[in-house]
């Protein structure tokens, strides 16, 4: 009985060695891949095979970084301008990351929770540690629609960009309008919609969004 415990344990043992063996070629491979084609990629990056990456030669990525399923980014535009996620970052599931054009800069320690929709168009800063909820909108661009006798899709957009400081909470399903910029430690409620400047350690909700009171 021992002897057949003993090739029992031995081929389980064989076929572990194989799986591990795999696996590590597996990453190895993924990795260098990644190496080649991203502008730059970090240490300990997980990107889910259902994530959608378009223009990795214009993406930086940092250590330790976290990309869920259905997340799309898209860094493909004329301009030179990329997408960096610093350090730490987690993009989860479904959020649309679109440069349009313009450079997109997330910070370390940030995080976007599911389907929140980022655009870059006359550029977006985001500082570090920011937590922004399911559902945010964030779109450095505006069309412009002055000529009544033109349709609005034909008269272009215009661009201001959009800043947003470090240790800033944003909530579920608040919108960023052009030429916004939020202070550090803000925090914007749920549902808001931000068209004018907010101020650093303040609380502010509402449509359009209105100072509620300072942290």
């Amino acid at each position: 009985m021992n002897v057949f415990k003993n090739l029992k344990a031995e081929k389980y043992c064989k076929r572990d060695i194989l799986i591990m063996t795999a696996d590590f070629l597996r990453n190895l491979l993924a990795y260098s891949y990644r190496k080649i084609i991203f502008a730059k990629i970090g240490k300990n990056v997980r990107i889910s095979r259902r994530a959608k990456i378009f223009g990795a030669g214009k993406i930086v990525i940092g250590n330790n970084v976290v990309i869920e399923d259905d997340v799309l980014i898209n860094a493909n535009s004329p301009s030179s301008n990329c997408i960096v996620l610093g350090d730490h970052c987690v993009i989860k599931k479904g959020t649309l990351i679109e440069s349009y054009g313009g450079k997109i800069e997330i910070g370390s320690n940030c995080s976007f929770n599911p389907y929140c929709v980022i655009y870059g168009h006359g550029g977006l800063h985001v500082g570090n540690d920011v937590r922004v909820a399911t559902g945010a909108v964030i779109i450095p661009a505006n069309h412009i629609f002055e000529d009544k006798n033109t349709p609005i899709t034909k008269q272009g957009i215009k661009t201001k960009g959009i800043s947003i400081g470090n240790d800033v909470w944003i909530g579920a399903n608040v919108t960023i309008l052009d030429g916004v910029k939020i202070g550090d430690s803000t925090v914007v409620g749920a549902g808001a919609v931000v068209t004018k400047n907010a101020a650093s350690h303040c609380v502010y909700a509402g449509v359009p969004a209105k100072l509620v009171r300072e942290r």
